[in-house]
């Protein structure tokens, strides 16, 4: 829910993520948008950074353990009665990159190894050439179905 005001913005988004997850993930964000971090608090999981002469609150909230609520807001440092002009595209930048490294973070793991970025339904590490145990159900479904296939065909073709 996004609440606009002069001079600001909050806004809120639930994301399907681990809080230690989703506390890194905001770092590198802010890293990569420019914004400078003043502190963290990682008992609470506040962060109060600046960019641009504005103030930045960012907090995350577990709400169970692989979800998490992000509170993004957005002001400046004194109380603006009204402005005319809206500039709240840090926090649009923000949420867009979270959701692209969320994806990304979900699409590949480090190589336990070497940690190397690998993508997640890989056996070897491109790099180190370590064998990858990630452990996937679908893909033991997906090959109980070829088995009974190849044994469909192996009877017709004997």
């Amino acid at each position: 829910m996004r609440i606009l005001g002069a001079g600001g913005c909050m806004d809120n988004r639930v994301y399907e993520v681990g809080l230690q997850d989703a506390w890194q993930l905001i770092f590198e964000c802010l890293n990569d948008l420019g914004v400078d971090v003043d502190s963290a608090d990682e008992g609470h999981h506040v962060v109060k950074a600046r960019h641009k002469g504005k103030l930045i609150d960012l907090a995350v909230k577990p709400l169970d353990e692989e979800a998490v609520e992000i509170i993004f807001d957005l002001h400046k440092e004194s109380i603006e009665v009204y402005t005319w002009k809206l500039d709240n595209s840090i926090v649009d930048d923000f949420f867009k990159m979270y959701e692209r490294k969320l994806v990304e973070m979900r699409a590949f793991v480090r190589c336990p190894n070497c940690g190397t970025k690998v993508r997640a339904n890989a056996k070897f590490c491109p790099e180190c050439g370590t064998k990858l145990s990630w452990v996937d159900l679908d893909d033991d479904a997906g090959n109980e179905e070829k088995k009974e296939k190849k044994g469909f065909f192996a009877s017709l073709f004997k």
